[in-house]
């Protein structure tokens, strides 16, 4: 485990997924596999330890609960909340809460719709891509005003480059999600932050295997 701000954090993927192992211990076959093997091709870790302790988490996009579980568990929100769109994911979502006994709140919101108040921090793993290219921009000006002033914005996505791994993952979404995917460039999502009130804290690559994966953290300064 690794230390962030004295709170003991997974390091590794093992790790990761043995923390999943636990909350979605009812999910066994192809669902529990797809859940448990998720950490070794989307780095989990290096999110959470990006992310300071805070009191309030609005994890948009949370899919099953995965990365709320883990915030969670962690204790990097005292309160964390996950949104979706899909009522069976959230469905999963709330038996793992279930396990967990942590402070997790997990709802069913349409696309555009948010809890009312601000949140200290906000989290969007995976989600962008799966936005139509005509909302995209729309869409993270709606994360960067769920912030708090001085709250932290990570957003963690697939690159369109360099092409070949792109493409590999367009085939995955395809098959998991059957969806054709709307791929952005890290630069651009910057863009868009830097013009909603936003500071860069740091945006780096976090490759893995034919994943070509972006983290961007960063501030609301107004």
């Amino acid at each position: 485990m690794i230390t962030n701000n004295n709170i003991d954090l997974p390091e590794n993927p093992r790790q990761v997924s043995f923390m999943l192992s636990n909350a979605y211990k009812d999910y066994r076959g192809v669902a529990g596999f797809i859940i448990k093997a998720r950490p070794y091709i989307c780095p989990f870790e290096e999110v959470l330890v990006r992310i300071k302790p805070t009191n309030t988490v609005l994890d948009v996009g949370c899919g099953s609960g995965s990365f709320s579980v883990l915030l969670a568990k962690c204790g990097l929100g005292k309160s964390v909340i996950g949104i979706d769109i899909s009522e069976n994911a959230i469905n999963v979502a709330k038996k793992a809460q279930q396990v967990v006994d942590c402070p997790i709140t997990f709802e069913i919101m349409k696309p555009g719709e948010y809890p009312q108040n601000l949140f200290d921090t906000v989290v969007c793993i995976d989600v962008v891509h799966h936005v139509g290219v005509l909302r995209q921009e729309e869409f993270v000006r709606s994360l960067c005003n769920k912030v708090e002033i001085g709250g932290q914005l990570l957003i963690k996505d697939i690159s369109p480059l360099p092409r070949w791994k792109a493409a590999a993952n367009t085939a995955h979404d395809i098959v998991m999600s059957n969806q054709w995917v709307n791929y952005r460039h890290e630069e651009t999502v910057l863009k868009w932050l830097k013009e909603n009130g936003m500071e860069l804290i740091e945006s780096c690559r976090l490759d893995r295997l034919w994943y070509g994966h972006y983290l961007i953290s960063a501030q609301r300064v107004k």
